[in-house]
């Protein structure tokens, strides 16, 4: 099981989404990390080719990139 922390913006948010679709909050996290996860697959398939982990950052994270659209 993964515990994380999100911003009491983003869980309000996700909160009035959820209660105005009726989607469980639980989904739209696992569809924003299958997004993420699409976006930054050769990333992924790239660590797992290379038998490592992405590199971390301060306090264990995933190293972030600054800068930059995240569109």
């Amino acid at each position: 099981m993964l515990s994380t922390y999100i911003e009491p913006r983003q869980k309000a948010a996700l909160e009035t989404l959820s209660r105005s679709t009726r989607v469980p909050v639980a989904e739209y996290i696992r569809e924003a990390i299958d997004l993420v996860l699409t976006r930054y697959a050769h990333l992924v398939s790239k660590a797992a080719a290379e038998g490592s982990a992405p590199e971390k950052g301060r306090r264990g994270r995933p190293a972030r990139r600054r800068g930059g659209s995240h569109g």
